[in-house]
Protein backbone atom coordinates (compact mmCIF):
# COMPACT_ATOMS: atom_id res chain seq x y z
CA UNK A 1 0.00 0.00 0.00
CA UNK A 2 1.04 3.58 -0.33
CA UNK A 3 2.41 5.34 2.70
CA UNK A 4 1.69 9.16 3.61
CA UNK A 5 4.21 10.46 5.63
CA UNK A 6 2.40 13.36 7.63
CA UNK A 7 4.92 15.56 9.96
CA UNK A 8 4.30 19.15 12.38
CA UNK A 9 6.91 21.21 14.02
CA UNK A 10 5.69 22.31 17.37
CA UNK A 11 7.08 24.48 20.29
CA UNK A 12 4.71 25.61 23.34
CA UNK A 13 2.08 23.36 22.04
CA UNK A 14 0.08 22.49 24.75
CA UNK A 15 -2.66 24.64 24.36
CA UNK A 16 -3.62 22.91 20.72
CA UNK A 17 -2.21 19.43 20.61
CA UNK A 18 -5.38 18.34 21.64
CA UNK A 19 -7.31 20.17 18.68
CA UNK A 20 -4.02 19.17 16.12
CA UNK A 21 -4.60 15.34 17.19
CA UNK A 22 -8.31 15.14 16.61
CA UNK A 23 -8.29 16.67 12.81
CA UNK A 24 -5.01 14.35 12.04
CA UNK A 25 -7.32 11.31 13.58
CA UNK A 26 -10.03 12.45 11.22
CA UNK A 27 -7.08 12.23 8.29
CA UNK A 28 -6.07 9.18 9.20
CA UNK A 29 -9.57 7.56 9.29
CA UNK A 30 -10.09 8.78 6.07
CA UNK A 31 -6.56 7.62 4.26
CA UNK A 32 -6.35 4.39 6.13
CA UNK A 33 -10.22 3.71 4.86
CA UNK A 34 -8.78 4.57 1.15
CA UNK A 35 -6.14 1.64 1.88
CA UNK A 36 -3.05 4.45 2.61
CA UNK A 37 -0.30 3.41 5.63
CA UNK A 38 0.44 6.33 7.80
CA UNK A 39 3.99 7.63 8.97
CA UNK A 40 3.84 10.09 12.02
CA UNK A 41 6.50 12.67 12.39
CA UNK A 42 6.97 15.03 14.55
CA UNK A 43 9.04 17.61 15.65
CA UNK A 44 9.43 19.47 19.34
CA UNK A 45 11.85 21.58 20.09
CA UNK A 46 12.76 23.97 22.71
CA UNK A 47 9.44 24.70 24.62
CA UNK A 48 8.65 25.67 28.09
CA UNK A 49 6.05 24.03 28.92
CA UNK A 50 5.19 20.06 28.69
CA UNK A 51 4.67 19.92 24.71
CA UNK A 52 7.27 16.65 24.41
CA UNK A 53 5.82 14.64 26.81
CA UNK A 54 2.34 15.70 25.65
CA UNK A 55 3.17 15.17 22.27
CA UNK A 56 4.49 11.39 22.61
CA UNK A 57 1.47 10.50 24.50
CA UNK A 58 -1.03 11.30 21.99
CA UNK A 59 0.97 10.67 19.13
CA UNK A 60 1.46 7.25 20.65
CA UNK A 61 -1.92 6.79 20.94
CA UNK A 62 -2.83 8.01 17.83
CA UNK A 63 -0.38 5.71 16.05
CA UNK A 64 -1.23 2.56 18.22
CA UNK A 65 -4.68 3.47 16.58
CA UNK A 66 -4.22 3.37 13.51
CA UNK A 67 -2.02 0.11 13.65
CA UNK A 68 -5.47 -1.70 14.80
CA UNK A 69 -6.32 -0.94 11.29
CA UNK A 70 -2.94 -0.86 8.76
CA UNK A 71 0.01 -2.36 10.43
CA UNK A 72 2.34 -0.95 7.58
CA UNK A 73 2.35 2.46 9.48
CA UNK A 74 5.32 4.36 11.80
CA UNK A 75 5.60 6.74 13.90
CA UNK A 76 8.80 8.92 14.77
CA UNK A 77 8.67 11.58 17.38
CA UNK A 78 12.28 14.05 17.12
CA UNK A 79 13.77 16.21 20.16
CA UNK A 80 15.28 19.01 17.71
CA UNK A 81 16.48 22.08 20.33
CA UNK A 82 17.58 24.78 18.55
CA UNK A 83 18.40 27.12 21.75
CA UNK A 84 16.84 30.22 20.14
CA UNK A 85 14.69 32.82 21.47
CA UNK A 86 10.40 32.86 20.89
CA UNK A 87 9.33 34.76 18.43
CA UNK A 88 6.19 35.63 17.37
CA UNK A 89 4.56 35.40 13.63
CA UNK A 90 7.21 37.80 12.42
CA UNK A 91 9.34 37.82 9.48
CA UNK A 92 12.87 37.26 11.00
CA UNK A 93 15.82 36.21 9.68
CA UNK A 94 16.68 34.36 13.24
CA UNK A 95 13.56 32.90 13.49
CA UNK A 96 13.79 31.22 10.40
CA UNK A 97 16.95 29.88 10.29
CA UNK A 98 15.87 28.04 13.26
CA UNK A 99 12.38 27.01 11.83
CA UNK A 100 14.42 25.37 9.15
CA UNK A 101 16.78 23.53 11.23
CA UNK A 102 13.21 21.89 12.68
CA UNK A 103 11.92 21.64 9.77
CA UNK A 104 14.76 19.78 7.93
CA UNK A 105 15.26 16.93 10.46
CA UNK A 106 11.61 16.43 10.31
CA UNK A 107 12.52 15.51 5.89
CA UNK A 108 15.64 13.81 7.29
CA UNK A 109 12.97 11.45 8.61
CA UNK A 110 10.77 11.06 5.56
CA UNK A 111 12.11 7.18 4.74
CA UNK A 112 12.24 5.43 1.31
CA UNK A 113 9.12 3.74 1.71
CA UNK A 114 7.21 6.77 2.14
CA UNK A 115 5.35 7.70 -1.29
CA UNK A 116 4.19 11.12 -0.25
CA UNK A 117 4.78 13.57 2.43
CA UNK A 118 2.24 16.42 3.56
CA UNK A 119 3.60 19.20 6.09
CA UNK A 120 1.35 21.29 7.97
CA UNK A 121 2.40 24.11 10.64
CA UNK A 122 0.80 22.43 13.95
CA UNK A 123 -1.17 25.18 14.63
CA UNK A 124 -3.35 25.43 11.50
CA UNK A 125 -7.19 24.75 11.07
CA UNK A 126 -8.04 22.22 8.26
CA UNK A 127 -10.20 19.70 7.21
CA UNK A 128 -9.54 15.74 5.83
CA UNK A 129 -11.33 16.87 2.34
CA UNK A 130 -8.60 19.40 1.70
CA UNK A 131 -5.64 17.83 2.65
CA UNK A 132 -6.67 14.52 0.14
CA UNK A 133 -7.76 16.86 -2.34
CA UNK A 134 -3.78 17.71 -2.21
CA UNK A 135 -2.77 14.17 -2.47
CA UNK A 136 -5.37 13.69 -4.98
CA UNK A 137 -3.01 16.12 -7.19
CA UNK A 138 -0.13 14.32 -6.61
CA UNK A 139 -2.12 10.88 -7.47
CA UNK A 140 -3.61 11.80 -10.59
CA UNK A 141 -1.35 14.70 -12.20
CA UNK A 142 1.84 13.91 -12.87
CA UNK A 143 3.05 17.61 -13.71
CA UNK A 144 2.62 18.40 -9.92
CA UNK A 145 5.46 17.04 -7.45
CA UNK A 146 4.72 19.38 -4.77
CA UNK A 147 1.31 21.76 -4.29
CA UNK A 148 0.22 24.01 -1.53
CA UNK A 149 -2.97 25.33 -0.61
CA UNK A 150 -3.53 28.94 0.52
CA UNK A 151 -3.29 29.71 3.97
CA UNK A 152 -5.99 32.31 4.99
CA UNK A 153 -5.75 34.02 8.71
CA UNK A 154 -9.19 32.90 10.10
CA UNK A 155 -10.61 36.20 11.32
CA UNK A 156 -9.52 38.55 8.55
CA UNK A 157 -9.66 36.50 5.34
CA UNK A 158 -6.30 37.67 5.18
CA UNK A 159 -3.42 35.85 3.34
CA UNK A 160 -1.31 34.64 6.24
CA UNK A 161 1.50 33.38 4.24
CA UNK A 162 2.82 36.61 2.74
CA UNK A 163 6.48 35.31 3.91
CA UNK A 164 5.94 32.41 2.43
CA UNK A 165 3.75 32.36 -1.09
CA UNK A 166 5.96 33.68 -3.61
CA UNK A 167 5.09 33.23 -7.77
CA UNK A 168 7.57 35.12 -10.34
CA UNK A 169 9.73 36.48 -7.20
CA UNK A 170 6.64 38.53 -5.83
CA UNK A 171 5.09 38.15 -2.58
CA UNK A 172 1.63 37.37 -2.28
CA UNK A 173 -0.41 40.36 -0.95
CA UNK A 174 -2.75 39.83 2.48
CA UNK A 175 -5.86 41.27 0.47
CA UNK A 176 -7.49 39.40 -2.11
CA UNK A 177 -6.69 38.87 -5.17
CA UNK A 178 -3.41 38.08 -3.35
CA UNK A 179 -1.34 37.60 -6.41
CA UNK A 180 -1.58 39.38 -9.92
CA UNK A 181 -0.50 36.31 -12.00
CA UNK A 182 -2.94 33.46 -9.78
CA UNK A 183 -6.39 33.10 -10.65
CA UNK A 184 -8.63 29.94 -9.89
CA UNK A 185 -6.69 27.32 -11.05
CA UNK A 186 -4.01 25.24 -9.99
CA UNK A 187 -0.77 27.51 -11.16
CA UNK A 188 3.34 27.03 -11.04
CA UNK A 189 4.78 29.15 -8.04
CA UNK A 190 8.13 29.80 -6.66
CA UNK A 191 7.54 28.78 -2.53
CA UNK A 192 5.08 28.54 0.08
CA UNK A 193 5.92 27.26 3.98
CA UNK A 194 2.51 26.35 6.03
CA UNK A 195 0.64 23.15 4.29
CA UNK A 196 2.52 21.60 1.18
CA UNK A 197 1.84 18.01 0.14
CA UNK A 198 5.18 16.70 -2.22
CA UNK A 199 5.73 13.18 -3.89
CA UNK A 200 8.17 11.41 -1.13
CA UNK A 201 11.14 11.56 -3.57
CA UNK A 202 10.96 15.36 -3.30
CA UNK A 203 10.76 15.34 0.16
CA UNK A 204 13.99 13.17 0.46
CA UNK A 205 15.93 15.45 -2.19
CA UNK A 206 14.87 18.98 -0.76
CA UNK A 207 15.33 20.95 2.13
CA UNK A 208 13.39 24.35 4.07
CA UNK A 209 15.55 27.09 2.98
CA UNK A 210 17.13 29.39 5.61
CA UNK A 211 16.73 33.77 4.84
CA UNK A 212 20.15 33.47 3.22
CA UNK A 213 19.14 31.64 0.23
CA UNK A 214 16.08 34.79 -0.84
CA UNK A 215 13.30 32.72 -0.54
CA UNK A 216 12.03 30.92 2.72
CA UNK A 217 10.28 28.35 3.02
CA UNK A 218 9.82 25.28 0.80
CA UNK A 219 10.28 25.95 -2.40
CA UNK A 220 13.60 27.32 -3.70
CA UNK A 221 15.35 24.10 -3.35
CA UNK A 222 12.17 22.37 -4.84
CA UNK A 223 12.49 24.73 -8.08
CA UNK A 224 16.25 24.86 -8.09
CA UNK A 225 16.48 20.96 -8.46
CA UNK A 226 13.83 20.79 -11.00
CA UNK A 227 10.59 19.45 -9.97
CA UNK A 228 7.32 21.23 -10.48
CA UNK A 229 5.67 23.33 -7.00
CA UNK A 230 2.15 23.94 -7.91
CA UNK A 231 -0.49 26.25 -5.66
CA UNK A 232 -4.13 25.42 -5.98
CA UNK A 233 -5.75 28.46 -4.75
CA UNK A 234 -9.18 27.51 -4.35
CA UNK A 235 -8.22 24.79 -1.32
CA UNK A 236 -7.90 27.04 1.89
CA UNK A 237 -5.88 25.78 5.44
CA UNK A 238 -6.77 28.63 8.26
CA UNK A 239 -4.53 30.00 11.01
CA UNK A 240 -6.15 31.10 14.10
Amino acid sequence: MPRVAIASIFRNATSYIPHYIGQMADLAGHLTGRGYDIHLIVAEGDSSDDTFAMLGSRISYLHDRIMHVTNGSKKTIIKADHGGPVFGSVDDAVRWRNISFVCNQVLDAVTKEDDYLLYVESDLYWDADTMQYLLGHLDHDPRVDAVAPLCIHQQTGYCYETWGHRKNGQRFQATPPYHPDVGLKLTEIDSAGSCIAMRGEVARACRFNPPELGIVGFGYDINAKGYHFFLDPQLRVYHP
